[in-house]
């Protein structure tokens, strides 16, 4: 058992958001107005290509386009302390970070990363595909995101995966491949879902979402066409997933984190895009 008292300030100043922050709810059968929208994050994974030639002057400009946080992909040579400090002069929370699974020889220096960074919560980005071909095959997934839950938690530090379409599009005796993992993992282990992918894969994600509950705490928010993975994405709101119907699904969710990952447009412009379009829908939350 931990005690508030020994808990890192920032799992405190989380918990006490998400319990101040419930996304949304439903009225007899009517989309509520969202009175409390949960804060913005981007994923930086977007603005890798302008983060390998200043690192900083990204942090900057997403602190300029209103995002509240940011999800950590690979700081790309910067040490993770000068990032932390760099966010934090600008305002910017860490709300989590995409990294491999911390099992094995990789297990210190992956959780040493981040708590350098200030960040106490790990998502795992990805899982190759055949780890879903079978429901042996997770199973055995399932004992290593606990194994990683298990390292990350003697450390202070959450742990979440995050899904790509073939979690959803792999049916096995009628559940989705990501429940069946989830079946076995949760609630130690919470879902980052990635709501563009989810359709991509073939399953609404607003259903996805209000079937999987508590489980569900981050949202992956891209938007495009939805039809192959190759599509490019667009600014979130120009595309077609319903947003709305995601509000309302998503009581659990803690924070919206914007993620475009290829765009035929320039990709600062559609992620300050997206931005703008989810603060003005009374769906996430900007910087006051």
């Amino acid at each position: 058992l931990t005690l508030p008292s020994q808990m890192p300030t920032s799992r405190i100043r989380r918990m006490a958001t998400r319990a101040a922050t419930p996304r949304g709810r439903r009225d007899g059968g009517t989309i509520a107005h969202m009175t409390n929208p949960i804060p913005i994050a981007v994923q930086l994974y977007s603005l890798r290509e302008a983060a390998t030639l200043d690192f900083r002057s990204v942090l900057e400009r997403v602190a300029q386009a209103g995002y509240v946080g940011v999800e950590y992909a690979n700081l790309l040579g910067n040490d993770p302390g000068t990032v932390r400090g760099w966010a934090e002069d600008l305002g910017l929370v860490g709300v989590s970070a995409h990294r491999p699974l911390p099992i094995g020889d990789v297990e210190h220096e992956i959780l040493d990363g981040l708590s350098e960074l200030g960040v106490d919560t790990l998502v795992v980005p990805w899982a190759p595909p055949e780890r879903f071909a079978d429901l042996a095959s997770i199973g055995g997934l399932a004992e290593d995101l606990l194994q990683a839950q298990q390292n990350a938690a003697a450390r202070g530090i959450e742990l979440g995966y995050h899904n790509h379409e073939f979690e959803l599009s792999t049916v096995i005796d009628g559940r989705t491949g990501l429940e069946h993992l989830f079946d076995a993992v949760g609630p130690l282990v919470f879902a980052e879902i990635d709501v563009y992918w989810a359709q991509v894969g073939g399953v609404d994600p607003a259903v996805l979402i209000a079937r999987m509950g508590s489980l569900v705490r981050l949202l992956h928010i891209k938007d495009g066409p939805a039809d192959v993975k190759t599509s490019p994405h667009v600014a979130v709101g120009s595309g077609v997933i319903d947003f709305h119907a995601i509000a309302d699904a998503s009581a659990h969710v803690t924070w919206d984190i914007v993620e475009l990952d290829e765009c035929a447009t320039d990709m600062f412009e559609a992620v300050e895009a997206s931005q703008r379009w989810l603060v003005g829908q009374g769906l996430a939350r900007g910087r006051a």
